[in-house]
């Protein structure tokens, strides 16, 4: 991460923002080129729950690389 002060690493406040949170956005690498993808979620027992009907999203969910982020975003009511 370019700025550490903005990294959570602290597994309670991790888990505090995915409770809180309404979408995530995970962004991986597709080979060389970044990506980054919105999704609606579940979170339960340290286990981020998607659902997808794109083959496309499934598939690269399913094989992703080893480098993986995501951030949360709770939507205003």
């Amino acid at each position: 991460m370019r700025r550490k002060d903005k990294e959570i690493a602290d597994p309670q406040k991790i888990e505090a923002v995915l409770n809180q949170a309404q979408i995530i956005h995970i962004a991986m690498l597709d080979g060389e080129r970044p990506y980054i993808i919105p999704l609606n979620f579940g979170y339960a027992e340290n286990t981020i729950y998607t659902l997808t009907l794109h083959k496309f999203l499934s598939s690269s969910l399913a094989v992703m690389s080893e480098i993986v982020a995501f951030s949360g975003q709770m939507l205003d009511a």
